[in-house]
């Protein structure tokens, strides 16, 4: 349970975790400006009393932060916010110095010994959203704009910190509460036979309702957020590198490898060190009898093209014996069995390292060729498992990939997607049984209670309804300076 006094002054390094050539110290509280006041020295003597005579305003003093005999003065900028209408709502102040660790940390402890205390995980933003400053979705931004891993992620998260989800649903809640207005207006004058509202416009405003919320709980649903971590399979033919490249990105000897061809049999399932991807090794494409042992491989193999959320076609670019229209051939006989999306493939040209320029040169233009939709926008990445060439881009794009995955057309995090889906769920059998209500003729005053219990699970959506629990949850997972 969170238990911090929001009117202690508190401090944190708020830059990174290693060294660097700038440092930030964040200091916030209603005693800020003293405790800076008291542990730095102005740059000239000249400004001790303008510096700190009752700052109205934004405001950038150059000082020097005396760090004893070892360290000496080091000089630094205070960037100061005098009032509420900081990040957090009270009096802040950050101190820009260099970004060396152990000046950091001797200035963390002189400011401590000035009045202030080492802030705890996420105490920053939650003063911030006490203040009203954010709400929980914009703090649950935050944090995926720190934990961001690529571009996609950090576009996301930024444009949830702008209020991308709570703006329409807060002004739904808000349309929502003027119709329970008038509902009870007219539960007041029942005896009046005034009507604020007709039935009609009733049912039209909550089915505007339903409408809005239905898409957001499709989205959830059709990116699988209740499911485990999604899935990369890797297909080819036989002996095209697919079990190399697993294990090269996995960093482990996961799969087994052969130069000769077939040594797969099986699929093979294994959940990456993060946990976030389940990569599929799976035995080359290949034709075979009914009635032959690698038959029950490549009915495996099918099975997994039809099942996986991602699949990769590697492509040995160094074996001619299958050529290049075949494979692509092979491919769309794949996906012509699929019942799921068709626009998530890959092609995977793996060792590069023996790669030529003419089996390079003939497969790009094959697939520029190709006048499949979906095949033409897949995406081409060159690697090579024994000299490690592009892996750090596949793994980038994965990181890409997964997050698109989630909140490419929603413009969501999946972590507040998570959070919400129940209470949009809760909202949206409320709105069902309220439009039942108005269908049947009940009484106002119980589709009224039903407006109401559907603005609570909203309010919990937006974040201005929530409980310790969730607080706990969300902020528990900060680290400290934010």
């Amino acid at each position: 349970m969170l238990r911090w006094d929001i009117e202690s002054t508190i401090c944190a390094i708020a830059s990174g975790s290693v060294g660097a050539m700038r440092g930030i110290i964040r200091v916030t509280g209603p005693s800020s400006i003293l405790v800076v006041q008291e542990s730095t020295m102005p740059e000239r003597k000249s400004q001790s009393t303008a510096c700190w005579s009752s700052p109205k305003v934004a405001s950038r003093i150059s000082a020097k932060l005396p760090l004893g005999d070892l360290l000496g003065d080091i000089p630094c900028d205070l960037w100061i916010w005098p009032n509420e209408r900081s990040y957090t709502g009270q009096p802040s102040v950050e101190l820009h110095l260099l970004g060396s660790i152990p000046i950091l940390e001797a200035g963390i402890e002189r400011l401590c010994q000035c009045g202030a205390r080492l802030a705890e995980p996420g105490e920053f933003t939650f003063r911030a959203f006490l203040a009203n400053r954010l709400d929980l979705a914009q703090c649950e931004a935050v944090l995926g704009v720190i934990d961001a891993q690529s571009a996609q992620g950090l576009k996301v998260a930024l444009q949830q910190l702008a209020g991308g989800l709570q703006l329409p649903l807060r002004q739904l809640r808000q349309d929502l509460i003027f119709l329970l207005a008038d509902l009870e207006a007219g539960l007041d004058f029942v005896d009046e036979d005034i009507e604020f509202v007709s039935r009609e416009a009733l049912l039209e405003r909550l089915h505007f309702a339903i409408d809005s919320i239905a898409p957001i709980l499709k989205q959830i649903d059709d990116r699988g957020l209740s499911q485990s971590v999604p899935s990369v399979a890797l297909f080819g033919i036989p002996n095209a590198g697919k079990s190399s490249l697993v294990n090269a990105i996995a960093d482990t000897q996961i799969a087994l490898v052969s130069d000769q061809p077939g040594t797969t049999r099986d699929y093979l399932r294994v959940l990456s060190k993060d946990e976030r991807i389940q990569w599929i090794d799976t035995a080359g494409v290949e034709a075979s009898d009914s009635d032959h042992p690698r038959s029950l491989a490549q009915t495996q193999t099918l099975r997994q093209w039809n099942e996986a959320d991602l699949r990769w076609w590697c492509i040995d670019l160094s074996n001619r014996s299958v050529s290049p229209r075949e494979q692509l051939q092979k491919v769309k006989q794949l996906e012509a069995t699929r019942l799921g999306p068709i626009d998530r493939l890959w092609w995977i040209a793996t060792k590069m390292d023996l790669a030529t320029d003419e089996a390079l040169s003939e497969w790009r233009e094959l697939i520029a060729e190709d006048k499949s939709e979906h095949l033409e926008r897949a995406e081409w990445i060159e690697t090579s498992s024994k000299t490690k060439m592009g892996l750090t881009d596949i793994v980038d794009r994965i990181a890409d990939w997964t997050w698109r995955r989630h909140s490419e057309t929603t413009g969501i995090l999946p972590a507040t997607l998570i959070r919400c889906k129940a209470s949009l769920a809760e909202a949206m059998q409320a709105l069902n049984a309220a439009i039942e209500g108005a269908s049947s003729h009940q009484g106002d005053e119980l589709i009224a209670s039903e407006l109401r219990l559907a603005l609570d699970h909203l309010g919990i959506v937006t974040g201005e309804i929530y409980t310790d629990e969730i607080l706990d949850a969300l902020f528990s997972r900060f680290c400290i300076g934010k």
